[in-house]
C-alpha cells in the first residue's frame, strides 16, 4: 500500500511509497473493540435466528408428515372396517342361514360356496359344538376337526354375539390366514358350533396398491393383544410377530390415535408412524414412512440455513477485520503524515529552485506538445481519408458507445448526417435481425463485443433507410487499444453480402436439385437392380456371375438348391477353391478362355458325383462372366430313347417286310418233315427229323418276335383286371420257374381295370420273368407285384441276381443285344415296344442284391371304351 504525498506549488506532484501497515491487536482502540463486540452480538443473532428456523422447520415438517400419515390411517381404518363389516354379515348370514336349516349341512354348501366368494376369503367352514366340520368350502384341503384351534376355543367359553379376529395360521396353500368367527347357538342359547371364514392376509393390504406409501415405508393391521395380523413393508407381506414391547403398541394402551417416532421393532427401520386404535374391532392400524424420506426435505433445508448463517458469518468477520484494520491503517498513516510534513517543510525550499528549473522544462515540452498535436491532427485527416475511401462500412465507437466517426458509404446507406450520435439510438431505429431471421437484441450489438474484448466476424440483417430493404451485411468487430493496451473504443467494418448470399442460395438449391436428381437416380438404379435381381432369381436354372478372379458375386436360389455346397455365405469366394477338383477341366478352360477372349462358350460337362449332365452357357462382360447351366441329364435320356425307338421301328419294319416271305417256306418244309416222321422208310431218321422241327420252331418264333416289333399291327385294347391276368399265367411261369430250382412270389394289391391288350402284356411279363430266372442261380425268386401309384398302375417283376452293370444298362432294350449264349436280343426289344404302344413307360433299378423292373400304366375312366375306338 503505497502513501500519496502531493505537493502544490504551481505544477508538481511527487509519490512517495511506504511499506504496508500491519495491525497490531494488542494496541487496539476503543473504536475497534467497540466493533468486534457488535459483530461478535451480530453472529450470535444470526445464528441463535438459524437455530430456531431449524428447529421450527423440523417440527413443522414433523406435523406435515404426522397430519399425512393420520389422513392415510384413517383411510386404512375405514377400509380395514369395511372389509370386517362385510365379512362378519356374511357370518351372520352363514349363522342364520345354519340354524334355520335346524343345524344341517344340506342348505349351507351353495350358500358358503357364493359368500367366500364375495368376501374373496380362501376358506369358510361352519363347525358344530364338538368342534367337528359340518359344512365347509376351501380351494385347498380341509381338516376334520378343529375344536383345538384358539379360535374355537373363545367362542366355546365366551360372548356369543362378538365377532372374533383371531391371530394369523397357515394356510394349506402356504399362505397365512386370519381367521374371522362368529359363536352359533343352539335354540336353548346353549353352544352350538362355530362359523369361520379365513382371509387372505394380502386382501386387507389391498389399499397398498392405491396409497402412495413410499420406498421403506409400511402399512401395518395389529390386534389389541399385540400380535400383528397383517403387515406389508417393500413389497413383503407379513403377520404373526408379537409387538408389545413397541413403543406403538404401548402408545396405543394410552391413547386412541397418535404418532411415534422412532425404531420399527420389527425391522428396525427408522420410521415416522400414526396409528388408530379402532372403537368396534380390537384392532390397531398403523401407516408408516421412513424418517429419512419424512425428513429429507428438513434436511436439505437445514443445511440451507447452516450454509446462509457461515456465509454470513464469514462475511461478518471479513468485513469487521477490513474496519479494524483500516483503522488501524488510518492511526498509522496520521502518525506517518506527521512525520512526513515536517520533512517536507525543511524540503520546500530546495524545492522551489528545482520548480523553477522545471518550469522552464515544461515550457519546452508544451512547445513539443503543439508540434506532436499537429501531426497528430494531420495523422487523423489521413486516416480519415483513408476511411473514407473504403468502400464497406466503417464505423468507430467509444467507449459511452457514441459513434465518433462513419465513412460516407454508411452515411449514404443509413441516410445519417455527419457527427456524433448514439449507438443505441441508432440501433432502436433501425429492424435488424440475426442470420436466422430471428430478432436481435441490443446487447448482441457487434461493437459492443468489441467493447468488452471481443474480437469476431458476424452477419446480421438490416432493413436499410435508403433502399427499404433487407439487405445481408457481413461485420467484422475488434477492440481499439491505446499504446498501454486499454480499450478505447471499437471499429466495425461493415460488408453488404446479399449479393454473395443470393449467390450462395442459388447454388445451395442448385446443390439441393442436384442431390436429388442424385437420389432419382440411385432409386432407379436400384428398381433396376430389383428388377434384375428378381430376373435372375426367376430363372429356374442355376445362375452364376463370376468376377475376373473367379470369385462368386451372385447365386441365384436355383444354383443353392441344384448345388447344396454353394450358398450366398460363399459370395466373395473364389469357385475353384470351393471346387478344386474342377482345376484343369473343359470347365475351368473355357472359362478363362472366355475371360481372356470376350467371347461366349458353350459345353456340355458331367457333374462332379458323375450322376448328372449340364450344359453350360458362358458370357464375359467387363468384370466377369456370366455362368448359365442347364440339366441336360433327362434331354440325353430322351435322345438315348429317341436313338432306340428309332432303331426297333427299323426292326419292325424289316420284320414286317420279310417276316411273311421267311414263314411261308418255312411252313412248307415243317409240314413235310412232320408228314416224314410219319413214314416208317423214315424210321431210322426219326431224331434228326425231330431235331429239324424243333429248330423250324425256334426259327418262327424268332420271326414271330420280329413281327410283334412292327409298328403296324393291330392292338385289341379292352379294360383288363391286370391281376387276373398275373394269376392266370401264374401256373406257367411258376411251372418253368421250378423246372430251373427257383420260385415265383405274387405280391397283388387291390389296382383299377387298365387298359391294356392282355396278350400283349401276358408276352411281356414272360419275357421279364424268363430274364429275371435266367439272371439268378438256383434258389433265387422272382417277384411279380402290383400297386397304384396316384393316376398310374404299376407293375414290378424284381429278380435277386448280381445286378446289371452300368455299361450294360445303357444299352438294354436295343434289338439284337444280349448277354445270354442262345439269347436272341429281341425280348426286352419287345418289352419296350409293347409299352410304346399302350403309352406306358419302363423303369429299371439295379444293384448287387438284383434288378426290379417297373412297367408303368396310366388310368383310363370307363368313358374311355365309349369314347375311343381301339
Amino acid at each position: 500500500m503505497g502513501f500519496l504525498h502531493k505537493c502544490c506549488n504551481g505544477m508538481r506532484t511527487e509519490v512517495i511509497a511506504r511499506p504496508f501497515l500491519k495491525v497490531d491487536f494488542r494496541g487496539l482502540s476503543r473504536y475497534s473493540w467497540l466493533i468486534i463486540f457488535l459483530g461478535t452480538l451480530i453472529i450470535s443473532g444470526i445464528w441463535s435466528f438459524a437455530y430456531r428456523q431449524i428447529n421450527y422447520d423440523y417440527d413443522r415438517t414433523i406435523k406435515e408428515a404426522s397430519r399425512e400419515t393420520m389422513n392415510l390411517s384413517i383411510a386404512f381404518e375405514e377400509h380395514v372396517r369395511r372389509i370386517i363389516s362385510d365379512i362378519d354379515k356374511e357370518l351372520i348370514s352363514i349363522k342364520q342361514v345354519y340354524e334355520r336349516s335346524n343345524f344341517s349341512d344340506s342348505a349351507l354348501s351353495a350358500y358358503i360356496r357364493e359368500a367366500v366368494s364375495r368376501s374373496d376369503g380362501q376358506k369358510a367352514i361352519v363347525m358344530n359344538e364338538r368342534g367337528n366340520v359340518v359344512a365347509a368350502y376351501s380351494e385347498y384341503g380341509l381338516i376334520s376337526n378343529v375344536s383345538d384351534q384358539e379360535y374355537f376355543q373363545v367362542h366355546l367359553t365366551g360372548d356369543p354375539n362378538k365377532l372374533y379376529i383371531g391371530k394369523p395360521i397357515d394356510g394349506n396353500g402356504g399362505e397365512a390366514l386370519i381367521p374371522l368367527a362368529r359363536r352359533i347357538n343352539k335354540p336353548d342359547g346353549s353352544f352350538g358350533g362355530i362359523a369361520v371364514i379365513n382371509l387372505r392376509v394380502a386382501y386387507f393390504l389391498e389399499c397398498y396398491q392405491k396409497i402412495d406409501i413410499r420406498q421403506n415405508n409400511s402399512l401395518s393391521v395389529i390386534g389389541k393383544d399385540g400380535v400383528i395380523r397383517a403387515r406389508r413393508s417393500n413389497g413383503k407381506l407379513g403377520s404373526g410377530q408379537d409387538i408389545r414391547e413397541s413403543n406403538l403398541w404401548k402408545s396405543a394402551q394410552n391413547s386412541p390415535y397418535g404418532t411415534i417416532i422412532g425404531k420399527n421393532y420389527v425391522d428396525g427401520n427408522a420410521r415416522l408412524a400414526s396409528y388408530r386404535v379402532m372403537p368396534d374391532y380390537p384392532l390397531i392400524v398403523s401407516i408408516a414412512v421412513s424418517t429419512q424420506l419424512a425428513l429429507a426435505d428438513h434436511e436439505k433445508r437445514k443445511w440451507d440455513y447452516i450454509l446462509g448463517a457461515s456465509l454470513a458469518s464469514i462475511f461478518i468477520v471479513a468485513f469487521l477485520g477490513l474496519l479494524i484494520n483500516c483503522a488501524a491503517r488510518q492511526n498509522a498513516l496520521t502518525r506517518e503524515l506527521e512525520i512526513l510534513v515536517e520533512e517536507r517543510t525543511k524540503e520546500l525550499q530546495k524545492q522551489y529552485a528545482m520548480l523553477q528549473e522545471r518550469d522552464k522544462e515544461l515550457y519546452q515540452l508544451n512547445c513539443e506538445l503543439i508540434e506532436t498535436s499537429a501531426a497528430v491532427q494531420a495523422e487523423k485527416e489521413r486516416l480519415s481519408s483513408l476511411v473514407c475511401s473504403i468502400s464497406d462500412e466503417v464505423w468507430f465507437v467509444d467507449m459511452e458507445k457514441r459513434v465518433t466517426l462513419v465513412n460516407p458509404t454508411a452515411l449514404k446507406e443509413f441516410s445519417l448526417k455527419d457527427g456524433e450520435m448514439d449507438l443505441m439510438e441508432l440501433a432502436l431505429s433501425l429492424e435488424i435481425m440475426r442470420a436466422d431471421g430471428s430478432r436481435r437484441p441490443l446487447d448482441e450489438a457487434p461493437p459492443l463485443y468489441a467493447l468488452q474484448g471481443r474480437s469476431g466476424n458476424y452477419q446480421e440483417i438490416v432493413r436499410t433507410p435508403a433502399t427499404g430493404e433487407l439487405r445481408y451485411r457481413e461485420v467484422r468487430s475488434n477492440p481499439v487499444r491505446d499504446i498501454s493496451g486499454n480499450i478505447i473504443g471499437a471499429v466495425s467494418i461493415v460488408r453488404d453480402i446479399t449479393d454473395r448470399k443470393a449467390m450462395e442460395d442459388e447454388l445451395k438449391k442448385h446443390r439441393d436439385d442436384l442431390q436429388l436428381l442424385v437420389e432419382e437416380q440411385l432409386q432407379k438404379l436400384r428398381e433396376i437392380n430389383t428388377e434384375m435381381t428378381a430376373i435372375f432369381e426367376s430363372i429356374s436354372d442355376p445362375f452364376y456371375v463370376l468376377d475376373k478372379d473367379g470369385r462368386l458375386t451372385y447365386i441365384n436360389k436355383e444354383a443353392a438348391q441344384v448345388n447344396l455346397k454353394l450358398n450366398e455365405a460363399h459370395i466373395g469366394q473364389k469357385i475353384w477353391e470351393l471346387f478344386p477338383e474342377l482345376i484343369g477341366s473343359e470347365l475351368y478352360e473355357s472359362y478363362y478362355e472366355a475371360c481372356t477372349n470376350e467371347i461366349p462358350k458353350h459345353l456340355v460337362f458331367q457333374s462332379i458325383d458323375g450322376q448328372k449332365l449340364f450344359d453350360a452357357h458362358l458370357y464375359p462382360y467387363e468384370n466377369g462372366l456370366f455362368a448359365y447351366f442347364r440339366d441336360a441329364t433327362e434331354q440325353k435320356k430322351y435322345e438315348t430313347e429317341l436313338s432306340r425307338l428309332e432303331r426297333l421301328n427299323a426292326v419292325g419294319e424289316i420284320a414286317a417286310s420279310i417276316g411273311h416271305e421267311v414263314r411261308n417256306p418255312m411252313t412248307t418244309v415243317r409240314g413235310y418233315l412232320q408228314r416224314f416222321t410219319q413214314k416208317a422208310a423214315f424210321k431210322e431218321y426219326q431224331a434228326q427229323l425231330m431235331l429239324m422241327i424243333e429248330e423250324l420252331d425256334r426259327a418262327n418264333n424268332i420271326i414271330t418276335e420280329f413281327l410283334s416289333l412292327t409298328k403296324t399291327k393291330t392292338n385289341q385294347m379292352k379294360l383288363c383286371d391286370l391281376n387276373m391276368v398275373i394269376r392266370n399265367l401264374f401256373p406257367l411261369v411258376q411251372a418253368d420257374a421250378f423246372r430251373r430250382g427257383n420260385t415265383i412270389e405274387l405280391q397283388l394289391e387291390e389296382i383299377p381295370e387298365v387298359v391294356m391288350d392282355d396278350k400283349e402284356i401276358r408276352q411281356c411279363i414272360l419275357n421279364l420273368v424268363g430274364n429275371g430266372l435266367d439272371a439268378m442261380p438256383k434258389g433265387g425268386k422272382v417277384t411279380i407285384g402290383t400297386a397304384q401309384l396316384g393316376n398310374h398302375v404299376v407293375l414290378t417283376v424284381r429278380d435277386r441276381g448280381l445286378g446289371i452293370p452300368s455299361h450294360i444298362k445303357e444299352k438294354l432294350g436295343t434289338p439284337f443285344f444280349t448277354t445270354k449264349e442262345h439269347g436272341t436280343g429281341l425280348g426286352l426289344s419287345v418289352c419296350y415296344r409293347i409299352a410304346q404302344r399302350h403309352k406306358a413307360s419302363i423303369k429299371i433299378e439295379t444293384g448287387p442284391e438284383g434288378t426290379l423292373f417297373y412297367f408303368i400304366f396310366n388310368t383310363v375312366p370307363v368313358q374311355y371304351l365309349s369314347s375311343n375306338s381301339l
